[in-house]
C-alpha cells in the first residue's frame, strides 16, 4: 500500500471510531467543506470589488472639491489618474470569477447524485464556460457594468474638467 492510503487508514483509526459508509467519506467531507471555504472566500473578493470601487468613487470626489477650491486647472489629473480602477477591478474579477466557479463544480461533483446547494447553482443559476454574461442578467453583467462605467464616468469627469477650467 502507497503512504497515502497508509496516512488515510492511520487518520481514520486515530480520529474516529464510526462505523465507515464510504471509504473516503471523511476526505470528501473535508473536500466538501474546502470547497465551501473558497466559494465563501472568492464571493467576498467579487463583493470587495464593488466596495472597492465605490470608495476610489468616493475619494476622488473628495480630492476634486478640494482641487475645485485650491488648484482648479490641476483638477482633472484627479479623475484622469484615477480612472483606470474600473478596468483593473474588472481583470481581477475575470480571474476571480474563474476560480469561484471553479469552487462550485468541485462541490457539485463532490456532491455526486446528491444534488445540492453546488449543483443546484451550477445547473440552475451559474451559466455554463463559454457563454456570454451580456445575454443574462447576472451578478457578473451588474458588476462589470458599475465597473466598466466607473471608468467611464471618471474619463468624462476628467475630460470635463480639463475643458471647463484649463
Amino acid at each position: 500500500m502507497h503512504s497515502n492510503g497508509m496516512q488515510l487508514q492511520a487518520l481514520r483509526a486515530a480520529t474516529d471510531t464510526r462505523c465507515w459508509v464510504k471509504e473516503d467519506t471523511t476526505v470528501n467531507d473535508r473536500l466538501y467543506e474546502e470547497a465551501g471555504t473558497n466559494y465563501r472566500f472568492f464571493a467576498r473578493w467579487r463583493h470587495l470589488a464593488l466596495a472597492g470601487d465605490l470608495a476610489v468613487l468616493w475619494a476622488v470626489l473628495s480630492l476634486c472639491v478640494t482641487a475645485y477650491k485650491e488648484a482648479r486647472e490641476l483638477m482633472w489629473l484627479i479623475p484622469l489618474s484615477a480612472s483606470p480602477i474600473g478596468v483593473v477591478l474588472w481583470i481581477i474579477d475575470y480571474r476571480t470569477r474563474d476560480m469561484y466557479h471553479a469552487a462550485i463544480r468541485a462541490g457539485a461533483d463532490l456532491e455526486g447524485d446528491l444534488k445540492g446547494f453546488y449543483t443546484r447553482v451550477r445547473d440552475e443559476v451559474a451559466l455554463p464556460k463559454g457563454n456570454s454574461f451580456a445575454k443574462h442578467f447576472t451578478h457578473t453583467l451588474a458588476l462589470s457594468i458599475v465597473l466598466f462605467g466607473t471608468t467611464a464616468i471618471l474619463l468624462l469627469l476628467a475630460f470635463w474638467c480639463f475643458a471647463k477650467f484649463t
